[in-house]
């Protein structure tokens, strides 16, 4: 199937979606989940790779309309180690997502930190340190959510 001939998702495709749950889920799809785990809650992947990591060695990465999901290996036992929407249909239960502002994030998101980092705008939650989890809303130059991202640190 082509890319551009993909069904557009109905009003109550969006309502079933799992919504995101900061520092847990997006989509429903949570850190340290299996492929098999991934694959029985979102069916198969539209595209699949395998992407040199500096930290971790090779990753497998899985794309979905609007999702992307890197596992922390491509050997056996691996796991979810980040999943990132960019998908409007994505929402908080606080219906912050793609295309929020930021002062929705710093006042809708429990815990959102925001702040600019090496260029880079971001509202964060969670952790920084290797190990730990953060959820990250990325900030465009006009003050919008472009991405969400629910990761474990890893450097």
């Amino acid at each position: 199937m082509l890319l551009g001939a993909l069904p557009a998702l109905s009003a109550a495709d969006v309502a079933a979606r799992p919504p995101i749950v900061p520092q847990a889920s997006i989509r429903g799809v949570s850190l340290d989940m299996t492929p098999s785990e991934v694959r029985s809650r979102l069916g198969a992947p539209s595209a699949s790779g395998i992407s040199p990591n500096p930290i971790v060695g090779k990753v497998r990465i899985w794309r979905y309309p609007g999702l992307r999901i890197v596992f922390d290996s491509v050997k056996a036992g691996r796991t979810v180690l980040s999943v990132t929407t960019t998908s409007r249909n994505d929402r908080t239960t606080t219906d912050v997502g793609i295309g929020s502002a930021e002062a929705d994030v710093q006042r809708l998101v429990p815990g959102a930190r925001c702040a600019t980092r090496y260029g880079y705008r971001s509202c964060m939650v969670g952790g920084a340190k290797p190990g730990q989890v953060a959820t990250d809303f990325a900030i465009s130059g006009s003050g919008k959510v472009t991405r969400v991202s629910l990761s474990t640190v890893v450097d």
